[in-house]
């Protein structure tokens, strides 16, 4: 018995004696505390926007008509969308869905993918009028899972991790929008208005990779930068009580 627990002791300090020696250090010294933190440690600034460029360099570049389209709804929902919310929920779903069906319709190699958007379009445009109360939460959902999967980029590289992070955001974030409204909508459409607006002036003044956007690290620096503004000048706006009862009754 005494031998086999010592055969087990040998064989379970192996690899901490084989890392000790590989690394000419001994085990849990400064050095390993040290080196643990670092792993867990933010990822360098660089290396995160490198990440979110590489997530934004899926979206599908579009044709110049539909680009300053989309360039405009993005300014109004970036700029405005917390003091004409009923307005800016239809042009949300209907640029959301419109991209989206863009690219299901460029990916189907359909030869005139615009139809695809046209119909996400009314589609998204048609279902935010009986559902508004609804979809005011969805945004919310969308605002606090979207900075959850920031956060999360920066400190993981484990998908599960992020998983389990964006989809605590969006419960979290769908209920307390449905209770608090103002925050997450002015944070909401400040950032998708930023990004909605880059996918337009991208698509115009840059040229596609495969059919889709060529994002660098400088232009998620703008669009982060962009939502900010957007959002500080939308509370200041936003004062007023002219929002009233627009936050989605």
């Amino acid at each position: 018995m005494k031998r086999s627990a010592l055969l087990l002791l040998a064989l379970l300090a192996l690899p901490v004696a084989s890392r000790a020696e590989d690394s000419g250090r001994i085990p849990g010294s400064l050095e390993d505390v040290v080196e643990d933190g670092r792993a867990h440690a933010p990822r360098p600034t660089e290396e995160r926007l490198k990440a979110y460029a590489e997530k934004a360099s899926l979206l599908p570049s579009l044709p110049s008509p539909l680009a300053i389209v989309t360039t405009l709804a993005g300014a109004m929902m970036l700029l405005s969308g917390r003091r004409i919310f009923r307005v800016a929920v239809v042009v949300y779903f209907a640029a959301l869905l419109g991209i989206t069906g863009f690219e299901t319709g460029r990916r189907m190699e359909n030869p005139q993918p615009w139809l695809g958007a046209v119909i996400g379009c009314l589609s998204g445009a048609a279902l935010s009028f009986p559902f508004r109360v609804l979809l005011r939460s969805i945004i919310g959902a969308l605002t606090a899972g979207i900075v959850a999967f920031i956060v999360a980029q920066a400190y993981t590289d484990s998908n599960l991790a992020t998983a389990a992070t964006v989809g605590g955001a969006l419960l979290a974030g769908g209920v307390v929008t449905f209770f608090f409204p103002t925050p997450l909508l002015i944070v909401g459409f400040a950032i998708f208005g930023a990004m909605t607006a880059s996918v337009g002036i991208m698509s115009l003044a840059t040229e596609p990779t495969d059919g889709h956007l060529a994002y660098k690290p400088l232009h998620i620096l703008a669009v982060l930068g962009g939502a900010v503004i957007g959002a500080v000048i939308q509370a200041v706006v936003g004062i007023s009580d002219e929002f009233g009862d627009d936050d989605g009754d």
